[in-house]
């Protein structure tokens, strides 16, 4: 999608600010439970997520485009999205 949709300019731009955002929560994270795994309490979720993320972080960045471009259709179709896969992986 990114790569049929967007300039190289445009997806460089979003992976730097996802990436960004990811190293502030990780900083967070390592402070409040100075634990070095994010799910450490809950394994079965850790992998669960590592199941589903290569389909949901598609629809995480459409949904800051579809915010950017006011377009509600798009948010919505990506927020469907994101609840079917939460349902079907825990």
């Amino acid at each position: 999608y990114i790569e049929e949709n967007f300039s190289q300019s445009e997806a460089k731009y979003y992976y730097e600010l996802f990436s960004t955002e990811f190293e502030k929560v990780k900083v967070f994270f390592d402070e409040v439970t100075r634990q070095d795994q994010l799910l450490w309490f809950r394994p079965w979720l850790s992998e669960s997520i590592s199941l589903r993320a290569p389909m949901i972080h598609p629809l995480n960045l459409i949904q800051i485009i579809s915010l950017e471009r006011k377009n509600a259709v798009l948010l919505r179709e990506t927020v469907t999205g994101i609840a079917s896969g939460m349902m079907t992986t825990g």
